[in-house]
């Protein structure tokens, strides 16, 4: 999926000029935004969601959402707060019949104003 990202990054560049700065790759945690996987008692994988992914997506483990910044355009006021994007899993109500309310996580970053 690396490969692919940077191809689309280096597309981007050559048909706008515009260069951009994926946030999430050289993060210390794995992102799995669809897919996810746990391991059981029994030490086998599982997925982490099966009521509302397609079988065929499950135990795919993979990034579906990526945050971009535009890199050596003019200054703005608005900046990406380093290290701080986030996989968010939006878990559902213990009561409900589904583990989360969607079929994949999102991804969350803090930005600050200078």
């Amino acid at each position: 999926m690396e490969v692919e990202l940077e191809s689309i990054l280096h597309s981007i560049t050559e048909l706008t000029g515009i260069k951009l700065r994926d946030c999430w790759t050289n993060h210390k945690d794995p992102c799995f935004t669809s897919g996810d996987i746990r391991i059981n008692n029994k030490g086998e994988i599982e997925p982490c969601e099966t009521v509302l992914s397609h079988p065929i997506d499950q135990l795919n483990a993979v990034c579906l959402d990526y945050i971009m910044e535009v890199v050596g355009e003019e200054e703005t006021d608005l900046k990406i707060k380093p290290d701080t994007i986030q996989v968010q899993k939006f878990p559902a109500r213990s009561s409900s019949k589904y583990s989360q309310l969607s079929d994949h996580y999102g991804l969350s970053i803090i930005l600050h104003s200078n």
